[in-house]
């Protein structure tokens, strides 16, 4: 993804999503600065860990993954996230994403700090 177009799709994917999310990662750096710095090959978004089954019901019919010590696993439907869990992978092949299996990956936090997403040195490439 080279291009701010891919973001504009996601939020409207999320547009009715009536839990707070927030790009995160390297797509947060970039739109911070308002310049696409790499390609990217995802989209990083954060939610609140309790808005967690919220997302799941949101995005019905996709497939969802946790990443557990680096690798990725079925994530049950009846499952709840603990911490130190905090990524998990949402597949779908929709005609918005230009009929191509798509991932987005999410990071779900138990806190945010919006300031903290978009200015941590940590996020940089």
């Amino acid at each position: 993804m080279e291009s701010f177009s891919e973001l504009m799709k996601l939020s409207g994917l999320l547009n009715d999503f009536r839990q707070p999310w927030f790009v995160a990662g390297g797509w947060a750096i970039d739109l911070f600065i308002v310049d696409v710095t790499r390609v990217h090959k995802d989209i990083e978004i954060a939610i609140f860990r309790k808005d967690q089954n919220s997302l799941r019901e949101y995005l019905f019919g996709w497939k969802f993954t946790k990443v557990i010590n680096g690798k990725m696993e079925p994530w049950n439907e009846d499952e709840w996230l603990e911490l130190p869990i905090h990524e998990i992978h949402a597949h779908t092949k929709n005609n918005l994403f230009r009929d191509r299996f798509y991932s987005l990956l999410t990071a779900i936090l138990a806190t945010i700090v919006i300031t903290a997403i978009l200015t941590s040195l940590q996020y940089l490439p």
